[in-house]
C-alpha cells in the first residue's frame, strides 16, 4: 500500500451533505485500509469538541458549511492539533479557497465530486506523510536527547575540572561559552555539601536516596542564575556561587548552606555537612575556595561552617519559615486575617527574601507545598485545583518589593482557603480534615486518643482509625507523635525550658518516655539536639 499499516491513523470527517457523510463513511473499509474512523459532524461548531476528544491524525472536511465553515474549523485546528494533517473537500473551483487553504497549511485540496479511489489515494499519501514526519520527529528527539546528554557530561566535567584546579582562564571562559555557562562573575564563593546516614541507621543510604538528595539541592537553586551546582561524588555536591560582593557572597552562601542542610535533613534520614570556602576574585581561585569548603565540611565540630573573618558574623542570621504557624492559618485562618499573618510570619523574612533569590524560591515553595498538601487532603486535584504548582519560576519574576511578595503569597494561601471553604463534595475528607483540627488543638494533652477524637467527629473508633491512615499515608499514633516531636524540636530551639516541662508541653506525662520517643524520631537525644541548635545559633549570632 505505501506505508506502513501497523501505524494506524485516525480520521475524522465534517461533512454537512449527509449523502456525501455517509457515502464516504460507509464506502471505504477503513479497517482493512489501516485507518481507524474515530467520528463524523455536520458542521465545525459540533465537530470542534468531538476533534478534541477524539485526538484525530487526518481531518476531513468540507468547505462551506452553516454555522463555521471548513476554513474556520481549520484554522482552530491547527492551534488545537498542530500535527493533524487537513484534506479539504470543496465543490467550488474558485482560486481564493484554495489560495486561502494554502495559507492555513492545509495538506490536500480536492474537489468534488470524489471517487473512493481518489480518496483512498489521497489517505495512503497523507498516511505516508505522517508516518515520515513521526519518523523525523522520533529521529530528531533522540539527537537531541543525546545532544543534551553529552552536554550535561561535558557540563559536568568542566564544573569538576573548574573546582579541582588545572583550568586555565582563558581556556575555561572559551569552555564555558562552549556550554552556554554564564561563568564571569566579579566575586566567587564555593560551598560543598557532603551527605551521609544518620550514625543510628544500620544501613547505608542507596543510590535513590541520594539521588533524592540532589534532586532537593537542585530544587533550591534552580531558578538562580547567580549559582552553578555539580554532583563531584555520590555523596558530595557542589555549588559555585557568583556574586557583586565578598559579604554579599558570603551571606548568600550561609543561607544557602543551612537552608540545604535544614530541608534535606527534614526529608531524609541523614547527616547533612556543609563547609564554605573563603570569597575569591578570580576563576582560577575557585579550586582554592573548594578546598577550604571540602575541609570545613568534614569539621564536624562546626554545624554550619562559614568563612571567617569576611563579614560581621552576629549580622547572620539564618531565618526560618514558622511552618506550623502557615497550617493553622491554612487550617483554620480568614482572609481578613491574612494582613496580620503576613505581618508577623511572612514580613521578617522579606528583606532576605528579596537580597537572596534562592531564600526566596525556598519560601515561595515551601508555602505553595503547604497550600498543596492542604487541597490533596481535602480530596483536590493539583492540576485543577491549585495551579500555583506549575508557575514558581512566573512567580518567582514577579517579586521584586515586599509589596509584590505580599501579593504573591496572598495569591497562593487564598486559592487553598477558598478550596478549603467550598463545600466538601467528599464526606469522608471533610471527616478528617475536622479530626486533624482537633488534634492540632489538642495534642498537648496527655489523654487525647484514637478513641476521643473519633467520638468528636462522630464515627466509630475502627472506622475512624481505617479512614484516618487511608487518607494521611499515617496511623494516627504516628500522626499524632510526629506533631508532638515538631513542636517539642521548636521549643529546644526557642526557649531554656527543661526536658520534663518540654514533654509536659507537648503531651507526654514521662519525662523518659518523650526522651525515648524523641531520640526514634530525631535520631538524637533532646539534649544532644539542643546543644546542636545552639551551636548554631552563637554561630550565626542568634544570641
Amino acid at each position: 500500500m505505501g506505508y506502513n499499516q501497523s501505524m494506524r491513523y485516525r480520521v475524522f470527517l465534517v461533512e454537512d451533505e449527509i449523502v456525501t457523510r455517509e457515502g464516504i463513511r460507509d464506502n471505504l473499509d477503513w479497517s482493512a485500509l489501516g485507518f481507524d474512523f474515530c467520528g463524523e459532524a455536520p458542521d465545525g461548531e459540533i465537530a470542534l469538541p468531538l476533534i478534541r476528544s477524539s485526538q484525530p491524525d487526518i481531518l476531513i472536511t468540507d468547505i462551506k458549511m452553516p454555522f463555521m465553515d471548513g476554513l474556520q474549523l481549520t484554522r482552530l485546528v491547527r492551534e488545537l492539533l498542530p500535527n493533524c494533517k487537513i484534506i479539504i473537500l470543496s465543490g467550488h473551483d474558485e482560486f481564493r479557497f484554495a489560495q486561502e487553504a494554502i495559507k492555513l497549511g492545509v495538506t490536500e485540496y480536492m474537489l468534488k465530486p470524489i471517487s473512493i479511489k481518489e480518496l483512498t489515494d489521497i489517505l495512503f499519501k497523507v498516511a505516508r506523510q505522517i508516518e515520515k514526519e513521526r519518523t523525523e520527529r522520533t529521529r530528531t528527539a533522540g539527537l537531541e536527547q543525546q545532544a543534551k546528554g553529552s552536554r550535561d557530561i561535558l557540563r559536568e566535567k568542566f564544573l569538576v575540572q573548574l573546582i579541582v584546579g588545572g583550568l586555565a582562564v582563558r581556556e575555561a571562559i572559551k569552555k564555558s561559552k562552549e556550554l552556554k555557562i554564564d561563568l564571569v562573575a566579579a566575586w566567587y564563593q564555593v560551598v560543598v555539601i557532603r551527605v551521609e546516614p544518620d550514625c543510628d541507621m544500620l544501613t547505608p543510604l542507596d543510590y535513590g536516596e541520594y539521588d533524592r538528595i540532589e534532586a532537593l539541592i537542585a530544587g533550591l537553586v534552580q531558578d538562580s542564575r547567580e549559582i552553578l551546582m555539580v554532583r563531584k561524588d555520590i555523596d558530595e555536591a557542589v555549588l559555585i556561587l557568583k556574586g557583586e560582593t565578598p559579604d554579599q557572597m558570603t551571606a548568600s552562601a550561609c543561607i544557602l548552606a543551612g537552608l540545604v542542610q535544614e530541608e534535606v535533613h527534614r526529608r531524609i534520614p541523614c547527616s547533612v555537612q556543609a563547609g564554605i570556602g573563603d570569597p575569591c576574585q578570580r576563576i582560577t581561585e575557585i579550586a582554592t575556595s573548594y578546598q577550604l569548603g571540602l575541609e570545613r565540611s568534614q569539621d564536624i565540630t562546626r554545624p554550619l561552617p562559614i568563612a571567617c573573618g569576611m563579614i560581621d558574623e552576629s549580622a547572620l542570621v539564618l531565618p526560618k519559615i514558622e511552618r506550623e504557624a502557615v497550617d493553622r492559618f491554612l487550617n483554620y485562618g480568614l482572609k481578613s486575617e491574612f494582613p496580620a499573618f503576613f505581618n508577623e510570619y511572612i514580613r521578617p523574612l522579606s528583606r532576605t527574601a528579596l537580597e537572596d533569590r534562592v531564600f526566596l524560591n525556598y519560601v515561595l515553595i515551601d508555602l505553595i507545598l503547604s497550600a498543596a498538601s492542604l487541597v490533596v487532603d481535602l480530596g483536590g486535584d493539583l492540576d485543577t485545583d491549585f495551579p500555583p504548582t506549575r508557575g514558581v519560576k512566573r512567580l518567582l519574576q514577579e517579586v521584586d518589593s515586599i509589596d509584590k511578595l505580599e501579593e504573591v503569597v496572598r495569591r497562593i494561601l487564598f486559592i487553598a482557603l477558598d478550596f478549603r471553604d467550598k463545600p466538601a463534595a467528599n464526606q469522608s475528607t471533610l471527616l478528617v480534615h475536622k479530626a486533624r483540627q482537633f488534634i492540632y488543638e489538642r495534642y498537648t494533652d496527655p489523654n487525647l486518643s484514637l478513641e476521643i477524637v473519633a467520638n468528636h467527629i462522630n464515627v466509630s473508633p475502627g472506622y475512624f482509625s481505617q479512614l484516618f491512615s487511608y487518607k494521611n499515608d499515617e496511623t494516627f499514633i504516628e500522626f499524632v507523635t510526629r506533631l508532638r516531636i515538631e513542636k517539642a524540636k521548636e521549643l529546644l530551639r526557642t526557649t531554656d525550658l527543661r526536658s520534663l516541662e518540654i514533654a509536659e508541653r507537648v503531651g507526654y506525662n514521662d519525662a523518659h518516655y518523650f526522651s525515648t520517643v524523641f531520640k526514634k524520631h530525631a535520631g538524637q537525644p533532646p539534649s544532644v539536639y539542643r546543644a546542636q541548635a545552639l551551636a548554631v545559633r552563637q554561630h550565626l549570632g542568634e544570641r
